[in-house]
């Protein structure tokens, strides 16, 4: 693995075609795209997966293999065969989410041993093309009202979605570009501004409550990972104001918001101040409860693949359809049992520990946040590509600063055994006086 910023005489990665054609489709949400516009799901599936494969050729190696993508790929492997072989015993099994899943399990370790190998100036510039990439989506949300009519999709009213079929996934996409433009600022403080200034309004149109107060949570971070008491002042102030703010637009109305929209307002503001209720979660604690209930009575196992994402005998969300758990935590233990989840855990630990550690921290525990908080809130966080492929960098991110570390620690071993050497070799020689003492 290179790491330096040293020019190669091979094909620079970032310029990798496939790769980056694996961010457009992640980061605009093509598939979604055109089952909008034309009714045609997974239109592009097969051309992705001929790319991810050609990742894999490309890139895949023995020493690129590290212990955050070895749990994850445990992770994987376990909960499709556990959750497969419990839905064929009960006769539920069905391709759909074995097939979504199975591409999962390719996708993230496509990218990321594409990302491993690269020189830190290759990788700076993937995650500013990234970076652009989402900010091109994040730039589409507030034309939601001119792109819907040419959709065959109905969103949430009062809600922007942009090119994402769900408001929560738009708001994913705006706090991952957030995290970007933190890590990788543009070189004019007035740029970074104006990116900061269009994801910020991307999220606030989703209204999206998990979103704005995972955007705490990122805030939080960047302030203890740089240190700067200016900074910590600024987003004190920054945070004051957008809390008076926001109950003055409640309590005034002055942009004539609709009750659905005035209604996330307050319950953002009940969340923030930990008030946890059936109203504030939008119905998802009553969700919860009933998938708790279920795996308390099926413990160590689960039910099978698919089962939470679809809870019959728990919330209609229309007369034929049943709600899924929405909570990504409780559909891993609910569908496969006690064993994958373990891992699991194991593994979301790991990703903090390792990349609280790398040069590019930011990256990696900024995306590992967003990630967790869409779990909380969602049941197909590892359905949504967008969230394959920053997983994807987070943990590359990780698994490059471990494997640099343990160059530098062999390179220091390798360094102290030369340069003691020698003085060994003298101590074990016997002193001339000695030497003459034991002669006679």
């Amino acid at each position: 693995m290179q790491t330096g910023n040293v020019q190669r005489g091979a094909r620079r990665r970032e310029h990798d075609l496939a790769a980056c054609a694996l961010l457009v489709f992640a980061g605009l949400n093509l598939n979604g795209v055109f089952l909008m516009f034309i009714k045609e799901s997974a239109l592009l599936s097969p051309l992705v997966l001929v790319l991810v494969l050609v990742l894999w050729l490309r890139y895949a190696r023995p020493v690129a293999v590290s212990e955050l993508l070895v749990l994850f790929m445990t992770f994987m492997v376990s909960f499709l065969a556990f959750a497969t072989v419990i839905s064929l015993i009960n006769g539920s099994f069905e391709t759909t989410y074995l097939t979504i899943y199975s591409a999962t399990l390719l996708l993230i370790p496509g990218v990321y041993f594409w990302l491993f190998g690269c020189t830190d100036a290759e990788f700076e510039k993937v995650m500013r093309l990234f970076k652009g990439i989402l900010l091109i989506a994040c730039a589409l949300v507030p034309l939601s009202p001119y792109i819907a009519p040419y959709l065959d999709y109905k969103g949430p009213e009062g809600r922007a979605t942009g090119l994402f079929g769900s408001p929560n996934d738009a708001g994913v996409a705006a706090l991952y570009c957030l995290v970007l433009i933190a890590a990788y600022p543009a070189k004019s403080r007035l740029v970074t501004a104006i990116h900061a200034i269009i994801a910020l309004v991307a999220l606030a149109l989703t209204f999206s409550k998990a979103g704005i107060l995972c955007l705490g949570l990122l805030t939080l971070f960047i302030l203890v990972e740089r240190r700067s008491l200016k900074l910590i002042l600024l987003a004190i102030l920054a945070f004051a104001i957008a809390g008076i703010a926001l109950q003055y637009l409640f309590d005034h109305d002055l942009f004539g918001l609709s009750r659905e929209q005035r209604e996330r307002i307050a319950d953002v503001l009940n969340l923030a101040g930990g008030e946890v209720t059936t109203r504030a979660t939008t119905g998802r604690t009553i969700l919860w409860e009933t998938g708790i209930w279920r795996i308390e009575d099926q413990l160590p196992s689960g039910s099978g693949l698919g089962s939470f994402h679809s809870l019959e005998g728990g919330s209609r969300g229309s007369v034929e359809v049943w709600l899924g758990v929405h909570n990504t935590f409780l559909m891993i233990i609910g569908e496969a049992g006690l064993i994958p989840f373990v891992i699991f855990m194991t593994f979301l630990a790991r990703l903090f520990i390792i990349g609280v550690q790398a040069k590019d921290r930011l990256v990696a525990v900024g995306f590992g946040v967003v990630f967790m908080v869409d779990m909380f809130s969602s049941h197909s966080s590892f359905a949504f590509r967008l969230s394959n492929v920053a997983l994807a960098m987070a943990i590359a991110v990780g698994a490059r600063g471990a494997f640099k570390r343990k160059q530098a620690e062999a390179l220091a071993a390798t360094a102290f055994h030369r340069t003691t050497r020698p003085r060994r070799r003298l101590a074990e020689r016997p002193a001339p006086v000695d030497a003459l003492r034991s002669a006679s």
